[in-house]
C-alpha cells in the first residue's frame, strides 16, 4: 500500500535468492513476545509469503483472514497501469481495493461484490494531493470510504461509499479527517467505531499504531481528528534479518474485537510477511 519507492525496486529484487534467509526468518518470528501495550495482548503470530500478503489484510464476516500482495493485483488493471494494490477492507460482504498508478493521475477503488461482480470508481487527483493510494477503509455505518496518502500528512481523504454508482463513474469526495499533528508514511487505516480508527506508520524503525479519535462525525469538509499512540510492533528478536522492518495492513475483526497487523520483515528476509494478532487485556479486578 503506498509503499515507499526508496523501499520497491529493493523488495521485488530481494525476493530472488533469498529462501535460506527467509526460512531462519520464519523460525524467529514465531517466537513469544512480552505483552504489547497497555489494554492490548499479543496473541500470537502467523507468516504468510511476502508475494501474497505484503500488502494487506481485512478478515471476513466468518472470521476468514484475507490478505493482499502482488498476486493480488489483476492483471487485466495491471495491463492498464495499475500496478499496485493497497490494504483492502471488507464490509457489507462487499471487498473494497485500493488501486495506484503514479502517472495516470487518478486513483482506483474496486468494489467486489460476494457473487464476484466488480465496479470501478474513480477519483482525480486534487492539486497537493498525493497520487499514491494507500489503503481503503469504510465506516462501520457504511457511508464513507477513508484513504491515505503517503509521506508526511496530517489527513487522511473522505469519499462518500460508492456502492449502487454505475460502474466507472467518479468517487464522490466529501473532505478529509484532519490530524492534530503530522504523521509519516501512513501505511494503512481500519475503522474501529465510527468516530476511531487505527492506523499504522512506516515512519521510523519503530512502528507505531495510532488512534485517530474524531472530535466530531464524519460527513463534514474538515473532520478535526485527535492522534495518540495505541501500541507498537513487537518486532525485536523476531528476524534472522537486521535491519528496518515495513509495516503493512492493518486490519480491526469488530465482531471478534481482535486487532490484526502486518509487517515484512527486513532484507535480505523480505520473502515473509509477519502478521501480529492482539486482542484487547482483561479489565484489571483490582
Amino acid at each position: 500500500m503506498g509503499m515507499a519507492l526508496r523501499r520497491r525496486s529493493t523488495i521485488r529484487a530481494g525476493f530472488t535468492g533469498l529462501v535460506t534467509a527467509a526460512l531462519a526468518a520464519v523460525a524467529l518470528s514465531a517466537a513469544p513476545a512480552a505483552h504489547a501495550a497497555p489494554g492490548w495482548r499479543l496473541a500470537g503470530a502467523s507468516n504468510h509469503p511476502s508475494v501474497d500478503a505484503n500488502q494487506g489484510l481485512a478478515t471476513t464476516s466468518s472470521g476468514r483472514l484475507t490478505v493482499r500482495g502482488y498476486t493480488s493485483i489483476r492483471p487485466d488493471l495491471a495491463l492498464a497501469g495499475w500496478s499496485h494494490i493497497g490494504d483492502h477492507d471488507i464490509h457489507g460482504g462487499r471487498t473494497y481495493d485500493a488501486y495506484e498508478n503514479l502517472t495516470s493521475g487518478k486513483k482506483l477503488y474496486v468494489v467486489t461484490d460476494a457473487a464476484g461482480r466488480a465496479r470501478s470508481y474513480f477519483h482525480r487527483v486534487r492539486p497537493g494531493e498525493k497520487a499514491n493510494n494507500s489503503f481503503a477503509t469504510v465506516s462501520p455505518s457504511g457511508k464513507y470510504l477513508v484513504s491515505g496518502e503517503f509521506e508526511q500528512q496530517r489527513r487522511l481523504l473522505v469519499f462518500a461509499n460508492p456502492v449502487g454508482q454505475p460502474d466507472g463513474s467518479t468517487i464522490r469526495y466529501i473532505g478529509e479527517i484532519r490530524f492534530d499533528r503530522t504523521v509519516g508514511d501512513i501505511q494503512s487505516c481500519d475503522f474501529v467505531t465510527e468516530r476511531k480508527l487505527l492506523c499504522i506508520d512506516d515512519d521510523r524503525a519503530v512502528k507505531t499504531l495510532h488512534a485517530v479519535n474524531l472530535t466530531t462525525p464524519l460527513g463534514g469538509a474538515v473532520t478535526p481528528a485527535r492522534l495518540s499512540p495505541e501500541l507498537t510492533l513487537p518486532l525485536r528478536g523476531r528476524s534472522a534479518c537486521a535491519g528496518d522492518w515495513e509495516s503493512e495492513g492493518v486490519d480491526y475483526d469488530t465482531t471478534r474485537n481482535v486487532l490484526r497487523v502486518a509487517a515484512i520483515e527486513p532484507l535480505p528476509c523480505g520473502l515473509n510477511t509477519v502478521v501480529f494478532r492482539f486482542v484487547r487485556t482483561a479489565p484489571s479486578t483490582r
